[in-house]
């Protein structure tokens, strides 16, 4: 199944937030690649066990019928999640390949976190993201066979196959190129059961 770039209402707190991480405008670069997965997951809570953080949800979609999760400490206002209440998890996991030409950006690992929650009194709600990117050097081109040697800082030389003549026809050596990895989510608890 081909990935797809989707909208929805709960990211845009996400992107909201995972905008902060960074103060100044980076370099554009070329897309290369730009893809998207958003999945949705609901379930009714049908039990809380306050003391040890866990909420068991009953999931349609679940192979058992039932899910329980762990809740951890960011999750604020676990007190207020009652048996009856939904929880909808909102998650998107995002991929792109950026090409730059020598000197707009250093080879390097940058990863941003940024997260957010519900305020005291609010109803449990949490949202985070992270992004991770990865810069390297192309040092060889193999064209008739669509082989691309990078190297990466602190992970050394690798061969990528690229099965676009297209994309290895824009590139050459000494450009950089950034794959990035972003992984975002959002949790919020609805009082009543789901329609």
């Amino acid at each position: 199944m081909k990935p797809s770039i989707k909208a929805t209402l709960p990211f845009a707190l996400i992107f909201a937030i995972a905008g902060c991480a960074s103060v100044e405008e980076p370099p554009q670069g070329e897309t290369l690649l730009a893809e998207a997965v958003v999945a949705t997951a609901q379930g009714n809570v049908v039990g809380v066990d306050y003391e040890n953080r866990v909420v068991k949800l009953e999931t349609p979609d679940s192979p058992r019928g039932w899910l329980e999760v762990t809740v951890s400490e960011d999750v604020r206002n676990l007190a207020q999640v009652r048996t009856g209440d939904r929880i909808t998890v909102d998650y998107i996991e995002a991929v792109s390949v950026t090409l730059f030409r020598p000197g707009e950006v250093e080879p390097g690992v940058d990863v941003n976190v940024a997260a957010g929650r519900a305020a005291p009194g609010e109803r449990p709600a949490v949202a985070a993201g992270v992004e991770t990117s990865v810069t390297g050097v192309i040092e060889k081109i193999d064209t008739a066979n669509e082989l691309v040697g990078v190297r990466i800082p602190d992970s050394g030389y690798r061969v990528f196959k690229v099965n676009n003549p297209a994309i290895i026809a824009r590139l050459s050596v000494g450009d950089r190129v950034r794959a990035s990895v972003t992984r975002a989510w959002a949790v919020g608890v609805n009082p009543g059961p789901f329609s």
